[in-house]
C-alpha cells in the first residue's frame, strides 16, 4: 500500500482535477501492460482504456481515471 500512495503523490500533478494531463491507472495485477485485452476489458469509471484513449487521441480529452487498490476492481 505504501508504493501505491506514494506513486499517486508522484503523480498528483498529472491527476490534479485542474491540470492539462489525462491519466488511465488500474491496478489490475493480471493486466500487466496493459496487454490486447487490457486495453478493452479493465473499466474504471465505466471505461475501458481504449475508449479513454480514443477519447483522449481524437477529441483532447484530458480524462483522469484512477484506480481503487487491488482487490477493488471487478473487471481486473
Amino acid at each position: 500500500m505504501h508504493w501505491r500512495t506514494t506513486f499517486l503523490q508522484a503523480l498528483s500533478p498529472a491527476t490534479a482535477p485542474g491540470s492539462p494531463h489525462g491519466a488511465f491507472l488500474d491496478s489490475c495485477p493480471a493486466k500487466h501492460c496493459q496487454t490486447s485485452l487490457g486495453w478493452n476489458s479493465v473499466l474504471l469509471d465505466n471505461t475501458t482504456m481504449a475508449d479513454a484513449v480514443a477519447r483522449w487521441y481524437f477529441n483532447g480529452s484530458k480524462e483522469k481515471h484512477v484506480d481503487a487498490p487491488f482487490p477493488g476492481n471487478p473487471s481486473c
